[in-house]
């Protein structure tokens, strides 16, 4: 499958069909089980009958913790420019249109990550396709097979065209409102810094262990792994500190 972050770029042609934040969390959510080392089982994540069960209902999840959670203490730590560009508020639905527009963006998130997985997964099976099944070449010991560069390729022209969109965003988007809850830049740096630091040592040393729960993986596989769950943790728990702060600051 293609490396989950690249997923978004796929639901960037559909956000005036629906919020781009519900579209991004159903593009990743079949994932999730990667970001927080839990062994979801693929059939039913990419299923039709997961997408009812599990997908939207894990989507609005994460779409509410976004909103009310994360999304003020993440621009507070972005740079001024961005932030500027970006709605002031973002309030949760207060009608079924609305709460209908963000399903809707959750499932077509989701089919567009389930269409872009089989795209890139060979089957097998079928007659022509046996002489895929050997490696193209041999890396360091590691073999890379068609169904490789299907997958790491199209990731990264899909992470080439969400850098590309965000570009354009930024060229064509005037900043509009100042944002009245940033940190100091040099607090910005300093948090990103020592997390990223803390991050990585976390990750490398869970990558490294004999008793790793990623092992049979190359080291930047498990180390990525690794990280992930790491990445979230860390996140959550800066959001908790800082609503905290923001709200012994307001009294």
């Amino acid at each position: 499958m293609p490396f989950t972050l690249a997923h978004p770029a796929a639901v960037v042609p559909l956000r005036r069909l629906a919020p781009l934040s519900a579209l991004v969390i159903g593009s990743m959510v079949a994932d999730a089980g990667h970001f927080l080392s839990i062994d979801l089982p693929r059939g039913f994540t990419h299923g039709r009958r997961g997408l009812l069960m599990y997908s939207v209902p894990a989507g609005w999840l994460v779409w509410l913790i976004f909103q009310r959670l994360l999304r003020e203490p993440l621009l507070a730590l972005a740079p001024t420019g961005f932030a500027a560009r970006l709605p002031a508020e973002a309030p949760l639905p207060r009608t079924f249109v609305e709460v209908g527009r963000i399903t809707l963006g959750l499932v077509l998130g989701w089919l567009t990550h389930v269409v872009w997985d089989r795209m890139t997964t060979i089957n097998f099976s079928l007659p022509y396709t046996a002489s895929l099944i050997a490696p193209l070449t041999v890396i360091r010991g590691v073999p890379i097979y068609p169904q490789d560069l299907l997958r790491h390729g199209s990731a990264m022209i899909g992470l080439a065209l969400l850098a590309l969109w965000l570009l354009r965003w930024w060229q064509r988007t005037p900043p509009a409102v100042r944002p009245t809850l940033i940190l100091p830049i040099t607090m910005r740096i300093s948090l990103i810094a020592v997390s990223s630091l803390a991050i990585a040592a976390f990750a490398l040393a869970a990558a490294s262990g004999h008793d790793s729960p990623f092992a049979g993986r190359t080291v930047l596989t498990r180390a990525v792994r690794a990280a992930l769950p790491a990445i979230g943790v860390t996140v959550l728990g800066y959001a908790v500190i800082w609503q905290l702060w923001r709200r012994k600051s307001a009294r």
